[in-house]
């Protein structure tokens, strides 16, 4: 529980005050340096937990904590460690790993805060609630100058005691100068310092105008996934966490698919300018994802084997971290580089200007969910005919021509999820993720199959690889085949639960303007 001093409110005015219905125990003044972490998308504050990295003469110590309840989810002396498999001990990195997953934990702000802390204790000197007066300054990470944020005083309960806490609350409600903390001390620290939390999503979330020009939704949308390229741009450069460069990778790939299935809304002008550009984007940012996806699936890809065979893997392990390295700082020189920075910068222009075309074959001037909803039954069709010719003897490339179907489908519905009914869109989303997910696991298992391969034989070269290490990649390769043949096994079920009578009703409902008109009328069972 927290109070929030204001005016001429003062730490000896509380404790007298308090001292009138408890012993007040005074400890020593304490100087504390607390930096907050959190991940690049917020991932604790959504959950309702914070990090803090508290400093306290020579002393440095981490706790994980829930706001609500200020509960220690978990602590370590030392300083923070960014990335969950750095905590200790190895129930904490699990549990911390659930929540912030694959992501590195980034410093935030400091807080420099002097404490009066004191025991209140009950008539038979027992400590019955533990309260501090905190004053304390903020400031962004390297900055010199520090903000004050409004002082609090600090109340915690101690077990058992229940009846003394809510006491101390009502002696200190009835305090003058003093006012119930509405926000917490971390929300006073980020906005003091400028910071707006859970400011920075990967979705689209944009919303468009029924009716709208079907150049202009594509315009915003655009604009939109090159705002997110920007955002990652920076945490793409210097590798902090692979999620960085997942984020700008799919708004690349958005970009492109949105360029080639609205293309009759875009200039062709604009179209031959930046296609090949957003083609080039695609291609350099695709080695180092392709290896940031091996490495953080290669715990799960060994657990079969047994741990002899596991330890005779390591150099394999090591050579994919060298080589996905090497692959990083090739993507970072070149999204550093002039031709990088012109893309952005002539694409912006290009976002700001409106599209217009003398072509016969022009939509810009239609309305967006007409274009959009015609596309995305077009590619329906082309994802319907494809997985419904897959048979057992059909090669890998055409499940993976299926899958890239999937993918331009899942990204129409999504840029244009705000012209249509947001829970049938969701419902049609939710059916297509449990096909993308087997298509995706059979993808990944088909080119990291392959691709083991050809790091024994980089490794050959290297002579980095002893007859063992061979030997398990060979136990590897296999397992991942075993793992493959059940996704393909598994696959048509998955496509027949897609491609069901009742889900391709609801496209044909959303998509066709005739029975659209329909649903917007409210008849929901078609």
């Amino acid at each position: 529980m927290e109070f929030i001093l204001e005016g001429q409110a003062g730490s000896k005015a509380i404790f007298v005050e308090l001292a009138t219905r408890f012993t007040v125990l005074p400890g020593k003044p304490r100087t504390v340096t607390r930096t907050l972490f959190d991940t690049f998308d917020w991932r604790l504050y959504a959950a309702g937990q914070r990090l803090e990295e508290m400093g306290e003469g020579e002393s440095v110590r981490a706790e994980w904590v829930e706001n609500a309840s200020g509960k220690v989810l978990g602590s370590m002396n030392g300083p923070v460690g960014r990335m969950a498999n750095n905590w200790q001990p190895a129930s904490v990195a699990g549990a911390l790993a659930r929540t912030i997953k694959m992501r590195a934990l980034l410093p935030l702000a400091v807080v420099n805060t002097i404490l009066w802390p004191a025991d209140l204790l009950d008539e038979r000197e027992k400590t019955v609630v533990r309260v501090s007066v905190e004053i304390s300054k903020t400031g962004a990470i390297g900055a010199k100058a520090a903000k004050e944020i409004p002082s609090v005083v600090r109340l915690s309960a101690v077990r058992g005691y229940h009846k003394a806490f809510e006491q101390t609350i009502a002696v200190l409600a009835g305090l003058p100068g003093l006012t119930r903390a509405e926000h917490s001390t971390l929300d006073s620290v980020l906005l003091a310092n400028g910071r707006t939390p859970l400011d920075y999503s990967s979705k689209i979330n944009i919303k468009l105008s029924p009716g709208v020009l079907a150049e202009k939704a594509v315009r915003k949308v655009l604009g939109r996934l090159v705002e997110i390229m920007a955002a990652n741009h920076d945490g793409t450069v210097a590798n902090i966490d692979s999620e960085f460069l997942h984020d700008f990778r799919v708004a690349v790939r958005r970009t492109r698919s949105m360029l080639g299935q609205m293309n009759a809304s875009i200039p062709a002008a604009t179209l031959k300018q930046f296609r090949p550009e957003f083609d080039w984007l695609g291609a350099v940012t695709g080695p180092t994802r392709d290896l940031d996806v091996y490495i953080l699936k290669f715990d799960d890809y060994v657990i079969p084997l047994d741990e002899k065979v596991r330890r005779d893997l390591a150099p394999l392990r090591k050579h994919i971290f060298r080589r996905q390295h090497q692959e990083q700082l090739n993507l970072a020189r070149a999204i550093s580089a002039k031709r990088y920075r012109e893309l952005i910068f002539d694409w912006k222009k290009a976002l700001c200007s409106s599209w217009k075309s003398g072509s016969e074959n022009w939509r810009g001037g239609d309305p967006a969910e007409a274009v959009a909803g015609q596309r995305i039954l077009k590619i329906l069709k082309r994802a319907l005919r494809q997985g419904k010719t897959l048979t057992d003897d059909s090669p890998a490339s055409a499940v993976h021509e299926l899958r890239i179907t999937c993918k331009k489908l899942r990204y129409m519905m999504e840029f244009f999820k705000s012209l249509f009914p947001a829970a049938e869109i969701d419902e049609l989303t939710g059916a297509l993720k449990e096909l993308q997910d087997n298509l995706g696991d059979f993808q990944d298992y088909e080119v990291h199959r392959a691709e083991l391969y050809k790091f024994a034989d980089e490794m050959v070269l290297l002579k980095t690889a002893r007859p063992r290490t061979l030997l398990g990649i060979g136990q590897l390769a296999e397992s991942l085949a075993e793992r493959q043949r059940l996704a393909r096994a598994d696959l048509g079920r998955r496509f027949a639960e897609f491609a069901a009578k009742k889900n391709i009703v609801r496209f044909r409902t959303l998509f066709e303007p005739s029975k659209r008109s329909l649903l917007d009328e409210g008849d929901r069972n078609l």
